[in-house]
C-alpha cells in the first residue's frame, strides 16, 4: 500500500537508529527502500551488518533503494555488505543505496551485484553528499531506462568524493559502467582501482560536464579514462 517504504524499518521524523550486527534480507518495499528507509530528520548508521536480497519497486526516477533509501537525513554505513539488491520499478533507481538530497557516507564496505532499472546498480544519488572511503563498487548493473553508472551515479548538483576502494566488473546499459557525474556535480576520485566495468558508451568514466577527477587528472565531458571494455548494442 502507499506511500510503501522501508521493507523491514522505516524511520520517520527525527529519530536516529543504529543497526549493527545484523542481516536485513530479503524484503520488500512497494515504493522506495525494501531492506532500510530513513527521513530526511532521520540519522541512521548500518554497522557491521548485511543488507541483501532487497527489493524497492517504485516506479519514479526519485524511488527504489533496493537495499537502502536516504530521504535527505544522514545514513552512514561501515563494515557492511550491500549485496543483490533490486530496484525494479520501470525508473527504479539505486540497487543497493539511493539517496535523494541527504548526506551519505560509506566506509570499508561492499557494494556488490545490485541492480536497478534506470541508473545507480550499485549507488544513485540524486543531490545530496556522500562520501566514500574504502568502498568496494563490485559486478552491479543498471538497465536501459536510461542505463547510466552500473557502480555509481551522480545526478542534479551531488558532491561526492571517494577515496580509496574498487570500481570493478560494473555494467550500465548506456554510459559509465562503472562512475557517472552529472553536468552540475563534482566527482572526486582517489586512490580508486577502476577496471574492466562495461557500457555501451565510455566503460569506466562518464562525465556530463560537471567537475570530475580521477586522481587530480580531469575526465573530461563525454571521455573515458579507458581501461574497460566497450559493450556493443543491445545490452
Amino acid at each position: 500500500d502507499e506511500p510503501g517504504n522501508g521493507g523491514a524499518l522505516h524511520l520517520t521524523g527525527s529519530g536516529t537508529v543504529k543497526v549493527s550486527n545484523s542481516k536485513v534480507v530479503k524484503n520488500k518495499a512497494g515504493a522506495e527502500g525494501g531492506g532500510l528507509w530513513n527521513s530526511a530528520d532521520g540519522t541512521m548508521t548500518v554497522k557491521n551488518s548485511v543488507v541483501s536480497q532487497n527489493e524497492g519497486s517504485g516506479a519514479e526516477a526519485d524511488q527504489g533503494g533496493g537495499g537502502l533509501y536516504n530521504d535527505g537525513g544522514e545514513l552512514r554505513v561501515t563494515g557492511s555488505t550491500v549485496s543483490r539488491n533490486e530496484a525494479t520499478g520501470e525508473l527504479g533507481s539505486g540497487g543497493g543505496i539511493l539517496n535523494v538530497n541527504g548526506t551519505l557516507e560509506v566506509a570499508d564496505s561492499s557494494i556488490a551485484s545490485n541492480t536497478s532499472k534506470r541508473a545507480g546498480g550499485g549507488i544513485e544519488t540524486s543531490a545530496g553528499t556522500v562520501a566514500l572511503m574504502d568502498v568496494e563498487l563490485v559486478e552491479n548493473t543498471t538497465g536501459k531506462a536510461p542505463g547510466n553508472g552500473g557502480g555509481l551515479h551522480a545526478t542534479g548538483e551531488a558532491t561526492v568524493t571517494y577515496d580509496g576502494g574498487r570500481t570493478v566488473r560494473n555494467k550500465a546499459a548506456a554510459q559509465g559502467g562503472g562512475l557517472w557525474n552529472s553536468e552540475t556535480g563534482t566527482l572526486t576520485v582517489t586512490d580508486v582501482t577502476i577496471r574492466k566495468n562495461k557500457a555501451s558508451e565510455k566503460s569506466n568514466n562518464y562525465n556530463d560536464g560537471g567537475v570530475f577527477t580521477v586522481d587530480g587528472e580531469p575526465v573530461e565531458s563525454g571521455t573515458d579514462d579507458g581501461g574497460g571494455f566497450p559493450l556493443p548494442l543491445p545490452f
